[in-house]
């Protein structure tokens, strides 16, 4: 069957193969002294980041290892914002965002609890300081969030994000809605990647190892391989 997989599926694409070969053999040989390894995604919409998430759970749940994924809709205010297009766009952006900080909180304090190998918490702790600074959120109210979190940290931050254009166009060319959407739109995603440039000293604070890796021109299966390969390298050390 291995045979197959090398000589068929990946007859034309060789490299990619022996590339996963080398990933699968590094996961295999991965050692955990200390659990849970706490990991967050933030970035732009459509930067990749659900795909990133759901590969790199995947293939590290086949290796045996123990994973739990945190999505955004574990945050209980954004499964109920989520489940009516008529609250998220009335809701008060950063109202919603300050309620979220106190969920996030609450639920990151929960994780070590947990008899979990990896979690993989998306739109974390992190995020927050980028959705305060966009929805209109004073340094002062930044700095306070900063306070608040003391010392949590992550054990690894990726940031993946991606062109305003880039988003727009995956965003659109893969719906059937041509509807104005509340945050995935070209002001709201410009002011989050300038918000991200100007709040990332926060990070430091937060996060023990930061990568950022930009999707705009790589394919979505390369982008979670070589954020897997970082993960995995991470531990390892």
């Amino acid at each position: 069957m291995d045979e197959y997989i090398r000589d068929n599926i990946f007859k034309e694409y060789q490299s990619r193969y022996q590339d996963l070969v080398t990933l699968n053999q590094k996961i295999e040989d991965i050692k955990i002294n200390r659990k849970p390894i706490l990991i967050e995604f933030l970035g732009s919409a459509r930067s990749g980041k659900s795909t990133s998430i759901e590969l790199i759970s995947d293939v590290l749940r086949k290796h045996g290892l123990k994973v739990f994924v945190v999505d955004e809709e574990k945050v209980k205010l954004t499964k109920v914002i989520n489940e009516s297009r008529s609250k998220k766009m009335q809701v008060d952006s950063l109202d919603y965002t300050n309620q979220v900080i106190d969920e996030k909180v609450l639920l990151f304090d929960s994780f070590y609890q947990n008899d979990e190998d990896v979690i993989i918490f998306d739109r974390g702790i992190n995020d927050e300081f980028i959705w305060l600074d966009t929805f209109g959120a004073t340094n002062s109210k930044i700095e306070e969030y900063d306070k608040k979190l003391q010392d949590r940290k992550v054990d690894i931050l990726i940031i993946q994000t991606c062109d305003v254009e880039v988003s727009l166009k995956r965003k659109y060319f893969n719906s059937l809605s041509i509807m104005p959407n509340k945050w995935t739109n070209f002001e709201t995603l410009s002011k989050y990647l300038g918000g991200l440039e100007k709040v990332s000293k926060y990070f430091n604070n937060h996060a023990k190892v930061i990568h950022y890796i930009d999707s705009s021109k790589i394919d979505k299966v390369e982008v979670a391989m070589e954020i897997c390969n970082q993960i995995i390298d991470d531990i390892n050390q």
